[in-house]
């Protein structure tokens, strides 16, 4: 006890000549010490941020694969986030997040039939301590990469998967697997699969392996068979390689009869099904996937745009491109498909020249609404896109839907302008108080050969105007038609943008002119006037997410300015008081001396 008074004591006594010390000293000099204290305080609070912050090196990697999307994922064209609900199909078959393949069932216009298959490959490297993941959704060309990284005595390595559905040969599910080794060693690869369950395995010679399942639904009997390459239990990557893997399963489904119950039936279904898997395997990989790809190019040649918003809740690309894609996923596109005949081709181009009256209703970008919901699950999804599905074909765009996901890419488009078909001529009818910010369609078919874009925009005075161009020579009007029509070709051509009372479409669109005249004489009005101009703090909500509008350059110019000027002096004032400072120590006790009243 009396040993920890003695310390305590000793303790108090160091404190206080620490004290006496620092009075004694001149407060320029004081001033720095605490100047520096704080600096290093500053240093040391960095330094622990920095430490806890710090990435491993498989998270280095990952980024670095997915800096080249950056640009993408801003544009809207791909995601990047693992929490996004993703669909990729063709129509005929499709997986979602639960990597569970999924069919259409004879009767629905949607993939919604899950199959208990689970086809996704896996992989796994024992010698690592830590694995970083990551996914890109990409719906320009329908196709889901997934990016695994290792790490391995301080070297890093990453595999590729490649997912898709493929485009032109519904039958055909595809994965490539991309494993790069940087290191000095050589690398295995573990592989497996979840796979085939409650499915029926049947041994096949050769490379392929062959299964079977039988699905009651609604009451009708369904009969599944799927092909599938070889998969082995790994891939070995030497020291300074790549090594490539494709995995492909084939896949044929219909309604159950006495002939597919039979042997002879089931034969004649595999032998088709295992010819369409050697088409495939016949091709190179990279082949397979340009066909995709080309295809998926031009289901999205009709392109709408629409200006980020940062207002709270509102309508963004991101998710617009998202649904577009959904939709896409769950529809065939028989004129793009490998298999068609000139006579389904055919039968699809006369359905997308029966436009008129799609889309007849109000513009879909209106938000809230069961269009536009941010799906969690695969089942939502689903839902979504047959609401959408629902919508379209209540609208008047049932012949589009027929002809398959180039019509309904099509039919999307117009309902997002509310724009629509008419005998011998096009009109959009879009609300102009609902034009906020930039909104842009390109490549929207009007007639065999013509392609049309629309870009709505905003003057400086916030006022909306319209430009449109197009590949062949047409004729524009604005509301009324009360202007002579101007002739419009690929050159964009501006229009104003005006309303009427009572309210009519606000942008015609025709072949010859004399259809505009015609056209004309049968819409009538009591009043025409330029749209107003938008209000500023709604512009503001949406470009700057607050009504306060963004602060001019020139505060931010003079705010830099100040606080520049304002350390400069800091600076000034703490070098002259160094300067000034006494050589001599400061005595506290002499300077209370020296100020005591007497």
């Amino acid at each position: 006890m009396d040993k920890n008074i003695l310390r305590r004591l000793q303790w108090l006594l160091i404190n206080a000549d620490i004290r006496k010390r620092l009075r004694q000293l001149p407060i320029s000099r004081r001033i720095a010490f605490f100047i520096i204290f704080l600096l290093c305080l500053v240093y040391i609070l960095m330094s622990c941020l920095s430490f806890s912050s710090k990435h491993s090196s498989t998270d280095g990697c990952l980024r670095e694969k997915l800096d080249p999307w950056r640009k993408a994922e801003e544009n809207s064209h791909v995601s990047t986030s693992n929490s996004d609900i993703f669909f990729i199909g063709n129509g005929y078959i499709g997986m979602g997040n639960d990597e569970q393949i999924r069919i259409r069932p004879i009767s629905a216009r949607i993939i919604s039939l899950p199959t208990d298959l689970y086809p996704l490959i896996s992989i796994l490297f024992k010698g690592s301590a830590s694995k970083t993941t990551g996914r890109i959704i990409d719906y320009r060309e329908g196709m889901l990469h997934d990016l695994l990284c290792f790490s391995e005595d301080n070297t890093c390595f990453c595999v590729e998967r490649k997912v898709y559905a493929h485009r032109t040969r519904p039958n055909l599910f595809v994965q490539s697997i991309v494993a790069s080794n940087p290191s000095g060693v050589p690398l295995r690869l573990n592989l497996s699969m979840k796979g085939f369950q409650k499915w029926e395995r049947i041994q096949r010679n050769g490379n392929e392996q062959l299964y079977k399942r039988m699905m009651d639904v609604d009451g009708t009997k369904l009969v599944i068979v799927a092909i599938c390459t070889n998969l082995g239990e790994s891939i070995s990557v030497a020291s300074s390689r790549e090594e490539s893997l494709q995995f492909i399963c084939a896949f044929h489904y219909e309604t159950l009869t006495s002939n597919t119950d039979s042997a002879d039936g089931l034969k004649t279904i595999e032998n088709a099904l295992s010819k369409k898997l050697s088409d495939a395997l016949g091709k190179k990989s990279s082949e397979l996937d340009d066909e995709h790809s080309f295809a998926w190019h031009e289901l999205n040649k009709v392109a709408f745009g629409l200006a980020v918003s940062f207002a709270p809740d509102a309508l963004n690309p991101s998710l617009i491109n998202a649904t577009h894609h959904a939709l896409l996923s769950h529809s065939r596109a028989p004129v793009l498909e490998v298999a068609s005949t000139d006579e389904e081709r055919k039968e699809v181009r006369n359905f997308l020249q029966k436009q008129e009256l799609c889309y007849s209703g109000h513009s879909t970008l209106l938000i809230p609404s069961r269009l536009w919901k941010k799906s969690t699950s695969v089942e939502e999804c689903t839902e979504t896109v047959n609401i959408w599905m629902h919508t379209l074909e209540k609208r008047g765009c049932f012949s589009l839907l027929r002809a398959g996901a180039v019509g309904i890419s099509q039919a999307f488009s117009l309902s997002l302008i509310a724009a629509r078909f008419g005998h011998e001529h096009f009109e959009i009818n879009i609300d102009p108080a609902d034009i906020h910010r930039d909104i842009t369609v390109d490549n929207l078919s009007f007639l065999d050969h013509t392609n049309i874009s629309i870009h709505f925009h905003l003057d400086d005075e916030y006022r909306p105007y319209v430009l449109v161009s197009s590949s062949t020579k047409v004729y524009a009007c604005s509301a009324a038609c009360l202007d002579p029509p101007l002739a419009i070709g690929k050159i964009a051509v501006k229009l104003p943008i005006k309303i009427t009372r009572p309210l009519t479409s606000i942008l015609y669109i025709a072949e010859k002119e004399e259809q505009l005249e015609q056209l004309k004489g049968t819409i009538h009005i009591a009043e025409v006037m330029n749209a107003p101009a938008q209000e500023q703090d709604i512009i503001a909500l949406h470009r700057h997410g607050h009504r306060l509008g963004g602060l001019p350059t020139i505060f931010w110019i003079l705010l830099f300015g100040l606080v520049i000027a304002f350390h400069l002096f800091l600076v000034k004032l703490l070098y002259s008081e160094w300067k000034k400072g006494d050589s001599v120590p400061y005595n506290y006790y002499l300077r209370q001396r020296y100020i005591r009243t007497h």
